[in-house]
């Protein structure tokens, strides 16, 4: 981005990765900065989940919890499944190249072009060095999805647990 501030097509190309990257520093950030909180967090659930004995009352915790577990995989397969066609556009030509020539149109060009995920300059010939830049993109990729997800699936289950202790306190 900062290499690209005089070509305002790229500049503007290179905007949301920087702002997808810098959104998962701060949740990292704040949850590193908050961690001791965090682990306040659960070890009252760990206590709660220790100290109801109540069967309706468990039932209850049992019942949240699976909703936590179901939210979670929901929103951690939207965020994977949504990440998926995006990081497979460079994966696409390599697959395309591998068929037989007769097989594929000799006017199709799609075969020929080798893609990034998003715009890099890491001063290395892109050719030479394309599929590790691709493999660097893709399995950076999927760690900031892995933090962003995993951290936002934390604040799930704390709020989850908070809405079944408030279910026990009514059922009480």
């Amino acid at each position: 981005m900062i290499a690209a501030t005089c070509d305002m097509p790229v500049f503007l190309e290179s905007i949301p990765p920087v702002l997808v990257s810098f959104v998962c520093l701060i949740k990292f950030t704040n949850f590193i900065i908050n961690a001791d909180k965090m682990k306040k967090l659960l070890n009252t659930m760990d206590y709660d989940w220790k100290t109801i004995n109540d069967p309706e009352e468990k039932r209850i915790l049992h019942f949240w919890a699976t909703r936590s577990r179901k939210y979670s995989v929901y929103y951690f397969s939207a965020v994977c499944g949504s990440m998926v066609p995006f990081m497979l556009s460079p994966i696409v030509p390599m697959i395309i190249r591998l068929f037989p020539e007769e097989l594929i149109s000799p006017n199709n060009s799609i075969a020929l072009i080798r893609p990034l995920i998003f715009r890099v300059n890491y001063f290395l010939n892109i050719d030479k060095y394309y599929h590790l830049i691709v493999f660097h993109s893709i399995f950076g990729t999927l760690a900031y999805i892995t933090v962003a997800a995993g951290i936002d699936s934390m604040f799930l289950v704390y709020v989850q647990h908070a809405c079944a202790m408030f279910h026990i306190i009514g059922y009480g």
